[in-house]
């Protein structure tokens, strides 16, 4: 945990005595993970691995334990990437910037806007193989995750010249004098040049805690790489989205899923005629973020992939990765996209990288206009299920069915019984969407990508339902969300509540 900064990383309840049940991210979503006693490993008396000053503190030790179960062994906790963990603290999505090479012109941005957003970030310097945690003369330790917690620019002047510096505050894991000793560390001359209300601003003090200011520009000079961790308002404190946190991500979510002989098309490299037949997603980006000089949009895309019941250690993870198109206007027909057409389109260069990660992301910096992401396996026919997350600084139009909608569209028109729809089923299943869905985004009026209650009211009106207040009370409660808000899946499984009502009194 950081000054300044508090997120919801898990949820931590005393069940009984000896009893505590702890609560992770993985997989995209918040669950119940694990239940342990409080018996914590000693070495003559003393904890084994994490500790806190104070001797009667334990939830630190007690989180390193459920995490610990969660990875299998305590062992399984050794080495790794600061982001994994960051991932499963917080349901987020992990970027990682090289600062070495093809370094991003404007990392130090995105870094800024990825604080304001409550991002949790780290940094570190690759190890020596020949020295564990070497320390260099400039203070710093190689081998070793060091913690971003705070991005600001301040506010200088003196004599020679005066504006704005680009500065990063980091924290020592180890909380104690080992620290940046170059331009802008703890009583360094630079100070001298900020003013007592800046100072305060920046919550500065001079203590012995590991915790230090540096110059971007040292920052990059020095450091290897940034792992960043974006997360949802999910995952923020209410104390956070009061304070420091000036804006959110906007989050869309599908689940789908790869299956052989169907939608497991495998990359492009193999007959396109099979990766055609991967699922697709199209999203629409409206409006350019703010304050943007290139008048563009941000846009992070992460693919999670599921475990498999019958994986081994040696294939736990496929190689999975994904393409993103631009979808020129005149080859989306009634909202569908024409294959034909979109496969002599270009691919985005760069946007089609493939690895046997759990997770693959990619930060997307776009014109307005509509894309389609297409998940894919690199091998045809393999077959696993998947998470698909897109962030986006402004609302955005997603299309796309998740599992539930799919399943609730073929049981409504499968007259047969046969699990598949006929050429006039699935006509017919597409005029229905097609009415649906134009009434959708009519009442859509703020652009929101959901519907509040009286929008909804009047969306299932121009869909030709008008149904009782106590049937429109029970679908707000079944189909809403916290906010009482509705997103078009669930509109669409609402509609295909109702006509099944209807039908039976026909």
């Amino acid at each position: 945990m950081t000054k300044n900064f508090s997120i919801n990383i898990a949820n931590i309840d005393v069940i009984s005595r000896q009893t505590i049940s702890k609560s992770f991210g993985r997989f995209g979503k918040w669950g119940q993970c694990c239940k342990l006693n409080d018996l914590l490993p000693t070495i003559n008396g003393k904890l084994a691995f994490m500790n806190s000053v104070d001797r009667d503190e334990f939830w630190s030790a007690l989180f390193e334990k459920a995490y610990a179960k969660l990875n299998g062994s305590y062992e399984g906790l050794s080495g790794g990437r600061p982001c994994t963990a960051m991932d499963d603290f917080t349901g987020g999505v992990s970027e990682i910037f090289d600062l070495k090479e093809n370094v991003n012109p404007h990392l130090f941005d995105i870094m800024l806007q990825g604080f304001e957003r409550g991002s949790l970030m780290a940094c570190s310097i690759e190890p020596n193989p020949q020295i564990v945690e070497q320390r260099l003369s400039n203070g710093l330790v190689k081998g070793h995750a060091y913690s971003i917690t705070m991005v600001k620019y301040c506010e200088i002047k003196n004599p020679r010249w005066s504006g704005r510096v680009p500065l990063v505050r980091i924290r020592n894991p180890w909380g104690n004098e080992v620290e940046w000793n170059g331009a802008w560390s703890d009583k360094s001359q630079e100070w001298n040049y900020v003013t007592p209300d800046e100072r305060r601003n920046l919550g500065l003090t001079f203590d012995h805690d590991g915790e230090f200011w540096i110059s971007f520009s040292d920052f990059a000079q020095n450091f290897d790489s940034v792992e960043m961790t974006n997360v949802n308002l999910e995952s923020l404190t209410e104390k956070d989205l009061n304070n420091h946190i000036k804006h959110k991500w906007e989050v869309k979510v599908f689940e789908g899923s790869w299956k052989k002989g169907l939608t497991a098309g495998g990359c492009a490299n193999y007959p396109t005629a099979t990766f055609w037949n991967n699922p697709k997603y199209y999203i629409t980006l409206k409006d350019e973020d703010d304050g943007d000089r290139d008048m563009k949009c941000t846009m992070i895309v992460a693919l999670l992939q599921k475990p498999r019941k019958n994986a081994t250690a040696e294939n736990k993870n496929l190689t999975i990765g994904f393409s993103l198109h631009p979808v020129p206007p005149n080859i989306l027909v009634g909202g569908v996209l024409n294959d034909k057409a979109l496969r002599s389109t270009l691919e985005i260069k760069g946007l089609t990288h493939y690895a046997n990660h759990r997770q693959m992301s990619h930060r997307f910096h776009l014109t307005p206009g509509t894309y389609c992401i297409i998940p894919s396996t690199f091998k045809p026919d393999e077959e696993a299920e998947f998470i698909l997350r897109v962030f986006c600084e402004k609302p955005n139009d997603l299309s796309g069915f998740g599992k539930s909608a799919c399943r609730s569209m073929l049981a409504m028109l499968d007259f047969d019984k046969s699990g598949k729809l006929g050429f006039e089923e699935f006509f017919h299943l597409w005029s229905i969407i097609s009415i649906w869905k134009t009434a959708y985004r009519r009442h859509d009026k703020d652009g929101s990508g959901k519907l509040n209650g009286y929008e909804f009211r009047d969306a299932l009106l121009t869909s030709g339902f008008q149904i009782s207040n106590n049937l429109f009370v029970n679908l707000m409660t079944i189909y809403g969300d916290e906010q009482r808000e509705i997103a078009f899946d669930d509109f669409v499984l609402a509609c295909i509540r109702i006509s099944k009502v209807i039908s039976k009194f026909i």
